[in-house]
């Protein structure tokens, strides 16, 4: 880690820490990138200690990354288009699908999606709807298996003859009431 971190230029790395996940990829120290996989702090705030921060972005896979495709790529105002185009090309040759979120948020896309997944299976457990043990098996033999053919909004569209419109004209009301409730909190 040293060897990748010392070209990099601090403003002042004595009044920031910087997650152990700070990485640089590939060139000189003049025109590495330098990536974060956090997927708890938003670049913006990472990018207040480099004295380049048009090279950094987040790059956040899924886990196990050597079985699902997917990375996160998340910028700060300041990151330059060159090296989110650099990043996407370099993950595309190592069999990675690079979706770029357009705008800083916590947690980023994939673990936000995937708490509401969670509040909710607590919650149905929580008022006694399922055991835990049912839980899992709905995921894995049901939706896992439906989503690494189709995804939801692709499957929405296909559900109704005209497509996501006509599909949440029809049934959109039956997630109203899901996304007002109050989450359960198992903690």
């Amino acid at each position: 880690m040293k060897r990748w971190m010392a070209p990099i230029s601090f403003k002042n790395p004595c009044e920031r820490i910087l997650p152990s996940s700070m990485i640089s990829f590939g060139g000189s120290s003049q025109d590495a990138i330098i990536a974060s996989s956090t997927s708890g702090i938003v670049p913006s705030r990472l990018v207040e200690a480099l004295e380049r921060p048009e090279r950094f972005l987040i790059v956040h896979p899924l886990s196990p990354p050597h079985l699902l495709p997917i990375t996160e790529l998340c910028t700060a105002p300041e990151t330059s288009d060159a090296t989110l185009e650099r990043m996407k090309s370099f993950l595309h040759s190592i069999g990675q699908n690079p979706v770029h979120l357009k705008k800083e948020i916590p947690s980023f896309a994939l673990s936000r999606i995937l708490s509401v997944l969670i509040s909710e299976c607590f919650g149905l457990i929580q008022d006694g709807v399922l055991a835990p043990d049912d839980v899992d098996p709905l995921l894995t033999q049901a939706f896992g298996l439906r989503w690494a053919v189709i995804g939801p909004l692709a499957a929405m569209d296909l559900d109704a003859a005209g497509g996501i419109g006509e599909y949440l004209r029809k049934y959109g009301g039956i997630y109203r009431p899901l996304r007002a409730a109050e989450a359960a909190n198992p903690f």
